[in-house]
């Protein structure tokens, strides 16, 4: 978790990064001076996790194909293992088994989310 000094430091350097007159194009700068052009979708997520941090967000970043056990999708879902259990048993959210044990991807998690949301 971030210290209070932290936290002051990227509330400024984030609302840097909303404010209008932004460069057109973000460059990544490395310790050798080197430059890479960052792509809008990266930008975007890089300024959505600073903005995230500088609220005291704690974030998380994994690919979509890991693979999680009923109890961690229930702790993402913020429900029971039972009641995962219940939306897997209907089909609601696909997975796979694992000899006895069921194991759900990480973006059927988000996309069941998701379409609840809408």
């Amino acid at each position: 978790m971030c210290s209070p000094d932290d936290l002051s430091a990227l509330i400024r350097f984030a609302s840097g990064l909303v404010e209008p007159g932004a460069p057109a194009r973000a460059r990544l700068i490395g310790p050798d001076g080197s430059q890479l052009e960052l792509p809008d979708e990266v930008y975007s997520l890089l300024r959505d996790v600073v903005t995230a941090l500088s609220q005291g967000v704690a974030i998380s970043i994994a690919p979509g194909n890991t693979m999680l056990t009923t109890q961690e999708a229930a702790d993402l879902l913020n429900v029971s293992r039972p009641t995962l259990v219940r939306l897997l048993a209907a089909g609601e959210i696909p997975h796979t088994m694992r000899g006895r044990h069921r194991r759900v991807l990480l973006r059927d998690v988000i996309d069941w989310f998701a379409g609840i949301c809408d």
